[in-house]
């Protein structure tokens, strides 16, 4: 008996172990914060801005509001500070898009500049070549007009 005794305990000592440890996972689990992103924060913003125009009317009409007036303060600051920083990202893209449509001008330019060079080195390419044939013609001409007078002088 003894020995089930033993198992017993070893029993109690796993399963209070296991239940120990899944309690410590469940109290670990809520440490864990969820990181927020951009377009969470700005819903719960909106939100807030939702609840304040309900809590100003009702602050009106003399009814307890949920949310101090230190909160509210807060909440204006951060809707301001955000509304300041989306005019800033708003000039940021105006001037980004400024500077691509002059860069996609540019290069427009430059690719007509290089076709226009080619064209042009072509022709002169051409003439050149035009010019050294005139070159070649005359001297079989009066290679041509010698040979006539030594053929007509023998």
């Amino acid at each position: 008996m003894s020995f089930s005794n033993k198992e017993t305990g070893a029993e109690k000592d796993t399963a209070n172990a296991g239940a120990s440890s899944t309690a410590q996972k469940k109290e670990a689990a809520p440490k864990e914060e969820k990181k927020e992103t951009p377009k969470e924060n700005v819903k719960k913003e909106e939100a807030k801005k939702k609840g304040e125009e309900s809590t100003s009317s009702s602050e009106d009409e003399g009814a307890d509001s949920t949310l101090s007036k230190q909160d509210l303060e807060k909440i204006k600051k951060l809707i301001s500070d955000q509304d300041k920083e989306i005019e800033s990202l708003k000039e940021q893209v105006k001037q980004y898009k400024e500077k691509l449509i002059y860069q996609l001008a540019e290069n427009d330019n430059t690719v007509k500049r290089y076709k226009k060079e080619i064209d042009s080195t072509r022709e002169f390419a051409i003439t050149k070549f035009a010019k050294d044939l005139l070159d070649v013609k005359d001297n079989l001409e009066m290679a041509a007009a010698h040979i006539k007078k030594i053929k007509i002088d023998e």
